[in-house]
C-alpha cells in the first residue's frame, strides 16, 4: 500500500512539473503603411524557446542587430515584455521622416496566439 501511495505521489509531482514547463514563442508583429489604404499588418512566429529569458534574449539580439546594421531607426522603445522599433525612409528635402515599418517583438507562452482565435479570419 505504501509503495502504491509513493508511486502515485511521484507521478503527481512529475505531471505537475511537466505541466509547469512551458515553451515560449517569439512573435513579431510587422505593420507597414500602404498609401491610400489600411496598413499591411502581419504576425508571425519567429522561433520557440524553453524559457522566457531565452526568448527575450533573442528578441533583444534581433533588435540590436537591426540597430547596428544601418537601418534608419526613428524610435525604439521597450515597454514591459514588448520591444517596438520604428524604421523610416529618409525624406531629404523634408525634415520629418516617413515611417516605413513598425516591428514589435513579444515573447508569449506557446498557448497564446496574438492573432486571436482561429475562426476570426487570421
Amino acid at each position: 500500500m505504501l509503495r502504491a501511495v509513493s508511486l502515485s505521489l511521484g507521478l503527481t509531482v512529475l505531471a505537475t512539473s511537466a505541466s509547469a514547463e512551458c515553451a515560449w514563442v517569439l512573435w513579431i508583429h510587422n505593420v507597414t503603411p500602404v498609401v491610400g489604404s489600411l496598413p499591411s499588418e502581419k504576425w508571425h512566429a519567429s522561433d520557440a524557446f524553453t524559457s522566457k529569458t531565452e526568448c527575450q534574449s533573442r528578441a533583444e539580439s534581433n533588435i540590436q542587430t537591426m540597430l547596428t546594421s544601418g537601418v534608419k531607426t526613428f524610435r525604439y522603445e521597450r515597454v514591459g515584455n514588448t520591444m517596438t522599433m520604428l524604421t523610416y525612409v529618409a525624406n531629404d528635402p523634408n525634415p520629418y521622416p516617413l515611417v516605413a515599418d513598425s516591428s514589435t517583438y513579444v515573447c508569449l507562452p506557446d498557448t497564446v496566439d496574438p492573432r486571436g482565435p482561429k475562426g476570426t479570419g487570421r
